[in-house]
């Protein structure tokens, strides 16, 4: 994690987060410091569900947009919808990633990334699905990600990646030109 800036005059971030999401109708988790902790944030509902013991390992994220437009209006998207099925496997992935923070496993956390991914692809009523899903997944694969993340509220999305392969910038160079290639 980046070192966290704080000033004298900001509230503390559990009491931002509600007015972040009264606002915006979701917010990420970048108010709170990950320099020493994993926050689980409920996005549309400004509220720190679980607080895992550690920073994320060291990665690198290579973002973009899955839409070349202006943008799109989330405030006015209805939420995804998940099934009972999908709901019951949330807790495995919260316990993976936990482990991941542990044991500082980059892959595992880029497995739990791109499984909420799929998740977020598969839910019923998602108004929010990444264009060209399969040739992410592909690029991911093609490229030695080890992971694919995606904004649930938003149209970013990032390829994951180990820093410690020794190949890692023709890794994200080719990832980038591909992605580009897409459109």
């Amino acid at each position: 994690g980046s070192p966290h800036i704080r000033t004298k005059n900001l509230p503390a971030p559990h009491l931002l987060a509600r007015p972040a999401v009264a606002a915006e109708q979701a917010s990420d988790s970048l108010m709170f410091d990950s320099t020493n902790m994993t926050v689980l944030f409920q996005h549309r509902n400004g509220v720190v569900a679980r607080t895992l013991g550690g920073a994320l390992p060291r990665m690198w994220v290579l973002g973009f947009n899955t839409v070349q437009d202006t943008g799109v209006d989330t405030n006015r998207l209805p939420r995804a919808r998940y099934s009972r099925e999908q709901l019951k496997l949330f807790p495995i992935a919260a316990a993976s990633l936990e482990r991941a923070i542990t044991e500082q496993n980059v892959a595992l956390v880029g497995s739990v990334a791109t499984f909420s991914a799929r998740m977020s692809e598969e839910a019923n009523e998602n108004p929010l699905h990444k264009p060209k899903f399969p040739d992410l997944i592909r690029i991911k694969e093609e490229t030695g990600s080890v992971g694919l993340v995606v904004a649930h509220s938003g149209t970013v999305a990032g390829l994951l990646f180990d820093p410690a392969v020794p190949d890692l910038a023709a890794r994200m160079d080719a990832a980038a030109n591909a992605i580009t290639s897409l459109g």
